[in-house]
């Protein structure tokens, strides 16, 4: 009787952590945070993880790369560049990855070169890509060639799923990725739709403030031109049109670094010497009567697809917007 008992509890037990694992795993399935299916619910409530993973496993693994034969490469500062507003006849996918480095762009144009050719390739530099050494081990490398993991038992992911299920309740979304790559900044679009976004000058006078702050630029990193030099090799062995731009800066943002001599002359040696590596680059930086509109930005670093509009008509179609950067000054390019 009392081993009856035993094998009956045990029975109930094993019987509900069956049914808990199996409830967790379906309810995890059904909301899918990971963004694989909006069934239940949709992309724009869940959280962007794994990017690099993600949009590698995306292109390369699951072959999208026949859909494209162009390709954005770049840091955060590239996702407003709209793909589909890019009307000259190419197909680009935007691989724009937050805090990315010029090692890690050149990985994935090289990657790409592996399964497709590309015709074109706008090549996305941020000024503050020089304040560090340039590091690419096999760990960076792993983060965009590890398989994307999908855990539906997991605690984590059963946190993630009640939070974008919340989200979606709530009608709170979030950011996500859409399919050619750009980045979809929901929430704050629903902000400005309803004219409820701080474009004010005091909030981009103090972001700009608060991030000069933080500037640490002791010297420029050559590391990069010799990087710069291997694409630009590239490019010419694989008949690629190269677009080369310095992404831009909110003018308050600009004006600071242009009091500071020590890390305004850097910047400029920067760009002379990328114009004497590619012969032509897009300056984007520091063009005041784009720069200084709020508007065109939600942050000093991050502006919105309106202003990748204006990237776009200078790149293709001989738009207004930023300098080429065309400057002749061979002592100063000795200095670098």
């Amino acid at each position: 009787m009392k081993n009856y008992r035993y094998k009956k509890w045990n029975l109930l037990f094993v019987t509900f952590v069956l049914f808990l694992c199996g409830s967790v795993f379906a309810f995890n399935y059904l909301i899918n945070p990971y963004g694989e299916r909006e069934r239940f619910v949709q992309n724009k409530y869940k959280p962007v993880l794994n990017e690099r993973a993600k949009k590698y496993n995306y292109i390369f693994y699951e072959k999208n790369y026949t859909n494209y034969d162009s390709l954005i490469l770049g840091s955060s500062r590239v996702m407003q560049i709209i793909p589909s507003h890019i009307t000259n006849g190419e197909r680009f996918y935007n691989f724009g990855v937050h805090i990315a480095s010029n090692s890690e762009k050149l990985f994935i144009l090289k990657e790409w070169l592996k399964y497709s050719d590309l015709q074109s390739v706008i090549f996305a530099i941020d000024l503050n890509n020089f304040h560090n050494k340039e590091k690419f081990t096999q760990t960076d490398i792993e983060k965009f060639k590890k398989p994307y993991k999908k855990n539906y038992l997991s605690i984590s992911t059963l946190k993630l799923s009640i939070k974008s299920l919340q989200n979606q309740i709530s009608n709170n979304p979030q950011v996500f990725f859409e399919k050619d790559g750009e980045l979809n900044y929901f929430s704050k679009n629903i902000k400005i739709n309803n004219q409820t976004y701080d474009f004010s000058d005091t909030k981009y006078q103090n972001l700009a403030l608060s991030t000069y702050n933080k500037i640490q630029f002791d010297e420029v990193d050559t590391s990069n031109f010799k990087l710069f030099h291997t694409l630009k090799k590239i490019a010419e062995e694989n008949n690629i049109k190269l677009y080369i731009i310095i992404t831009p800066l909110h003018y308050e943002y600009w004006r600071l670094i242009e009091t500071n001599e020590a890390i305004f002359s850097q910047y400029q040696l920067i760009k002379i010497k990328l114009q004497s590596i590619f012969g032509k680059i897009y300056n984007f930086s520091c063009d005041k009567a784009f720069n200084s509109n709020n508007e065109f930005f939600y942050d000093i670093v991050h502006y919105r697809s309106s202003l990748g509009d204006e990237i776009i008509q200078s790149l293709f179609f001989d738009g207004s917007y930023g300098d080429n950067c065309k400057i002749e000054d061979t002592d100063v390019i000795q200095q670098l």
